[in-house]
């Protein structure tokens, strides 16, 4: 029989990414998934990913960046939907008790969301997610795509002041057009179109730079690096590294 199972893992994007696959094995198993997400996120992960019941965490009434945001709110929530088991997916969160404190010592970020969940680590390359046609092909219309194009990407996240510059050589800037991505839709996943017509992507360690992993997008593509090894996720479908 079918059980409530809650994530808690209220962002970054590119993290709920990440674990999106365990949702979808415990969905194909027959139980249900709920999961508090930043309110921001809500509508575009719906959408993408209708197999899990998202549920938004208010921002306006949460703030951001402690531990009401990150923890105690998703709890409230996932209790009131009756959820029978409960599974946090930060490897750290400042002072707040988390357990598996091994695990957080051993293995990277993402393989931790996986060991604590007891999902295989395998499934992180399943990822399912709809996609709008429509508003692929309106992006496609604001950028006026050439025939050879090449995608870049220079920050992290919402709310993460991180930026790299990327550098490419000047036979490749005069070969391509430079396509830096930028919030030009409602939802991120309008660019994986993009990133699957593209002759090469250069992006810096993001939720852009999950999505092509996990999607096994065979395009060209290197990876800037911007963290220690435990906060890297593992990147394993032929990429370069900078």
């Amino acid at each position: 029989m079918g059980r409530n199972i809650g994530l808690v893992q209220t962002g970054a994007i590119g993290d709920i990414v990440i674990a999106l696959p365990i949702a979808r094995y415990w969905v194909e198993q027959g139980h249900r998934v709920f999961w508090p997400i930043d309110s921001r996120f809500f509508e575009f992960f719906r959408e993408a990913a209708p197999y899990v019941d998202f549920l938004p965490v208010d921002v306006k009434l949460t703030g951001v960046n402690n531990a009401v945001y990150f923890a105690e709110a998703p709890k409230a929530m996932l209790a009131a939907v009756h959820c029978e088991e409960v599974h946090i997916l930060y490897s750290f969160l400042g002072t707040y008790p988390l357990g598996h404190r091994n695990f957080a010592h051993s293995l990277k970020f993402d393989e931790y969301k996986y060991a604590v969940t007891g999902v295989p680590f395998r499934e992180k390359w399943n990822l399912q997610l709809v996609e709008n046609p429509g508003r692929q092909a309106e992006l496609r219309q604001k950028l006026q795509l050439p025939e050879s194009y090449i995608v870049v990407h220079e920050e992290g996240g919402p709310g993460s002041n991180f930026h790299r510059a990327i550098e490419l050589t000047p036979e490749q800037s005069r070969d391509s057009r430079i396509v830096k991505i930028q919030p030009l839709t409602a939802s991120p996943f309008d660019w994986i179109d993009i990133f699957r017509g593209a002759a090469e992507i250069h992006v810096v360690d993001s939720l852009h730079a999950n999505l092509i992993e996990q999607l096994r997008l065979p395009v060209r593509k290197t990876l800037y690096l911007r963290s220690e090894v435990r906060l890297t996720p593992v990147f394993s479908d032929g990429w370069q590294f900078k």
